[in-house]
């Protein structure tokens, strides 16, 4: 990877018009004003709009040479063949030791590396940074945003912005998550399919999981209900998931557990228990 890459990020980031305001009207013609319980069923022109956005995704990222991973929820809808509900945002994932081949890339396609604040209305703002500060900080997503000659935000009708998690590693290069926990490598490794005749690479089926179970977006309470919870029981019904996987979830899970504080660790592992079980029954369910 080298420092020179970094370096020469940092030379080209005086010009960038760092803070942005995002153009609300045009930031994400599918979002939600709040999560609901279950995802909204896409009309005609949200399916186009879907299509267009996974096939310009599967386009960029397949040229840029580096290794990539598409991750959320359409994993399911991709899977199924069908779609499962509206998804607001085309979720992915890169190899942080690509990101300065991946910068310079974006650049020349009219994309630049953006960290965007979770805050709602005229308060989101777009925070430009180079490959360097690409890096998860609390309250703000990472997303490839497109934009224009003077390096400011521009709508481009076939990707309106990808959010993007930063796979890490160790000394040692071992692929790692949360305060260094380990995790499996073969999870960055499963199947491409052919979308529109776009090869789009697909989360392992116990990444997708062990990211997904922590969630309870649209639930009402902590641990039931949200379209987070019927995303992983459509994934269930696709049979792609194995005992192996479930081991493997299993162990991870309570390694990261381990590093919660205390006063989070009670919710979450009542929250993975319940989705550990939902995957266990579903498993047992079929050897009968």
């Amino acid at each position: 990877m080298g420092k020179e890459g970094f370096e020469e990020s940092k030379e080209e980031k005086k010009e960038w018009p760092e803070f942005q305001e995002v153009p609300t009207e045009k930031w994400r013609s599918r979002a939600w004003a709040e999560a609901p319980s279950e995802r909204p069923q896409p009309t005609p022109e949200q399916k186009e709009e879907m299509n267009r956005e996974i096939i310009g995704t599967g386009k960029l990222m397949n040229e840029s040479g580096c290794w990539w991973q598409l991750d959320g929820g359409f994993n399911v809808s991709l899977l199924k063949g069908e779609y499962v509900g509206v998804h607001v945002d085309v979720d992915i994932s890169v190899e942080r030791r690509d990101l300065p081949k991946i910068e310079k890339y974006l650049l020349e396609k009219g994309f630049g590396l953006f960290k965007v604040n979770k805050k709602k209305g005229p308060k989101k703002k777009l925070w430009r940074v180079g490959a360097e500060d690409f890096k998860y900080e609390e309250g703000w997503n990472l997303r490839f945003i497109p934009i224009d000659e003077d390096g400011r935000h521009r709508v481009d009708p076939n990707i309106r912005s990808i959010e993007v998690a930063v796979i890490e590693r160790d000394e040692r290069g071992k692929y790692s998550g949360w305060r260094g926990t380990p995790l499996p490598e073969k999870w960055l490794n499963w199947k491409k399919i052919d979308f529109h005749g776009v090869p789009i690479p697909l989360s392992h089926p116990a990444k997708f999981f062990f990211y997904k179970m922590w969630f309870t977006r649209g639930s009402k309470e902590d641990d039931k209900g949200g379209y987070d919870d019927r995303d992983i029981g459509e994934y269930l019904k696709l049979n792609v998931l194995t005992e192996e996987d479930l081991r493997d979830i299993q162990r991870v899970a309570n390694q990261v557990l381990r590093h919660y504080e205390e006063n989070y660790r009670g919710n979450f592992r009542r929250i993975s228990e319940k989705r550990l079980k939902q995957l266990r029954d579903w498993l047992k369910s079929r050897t009968i």
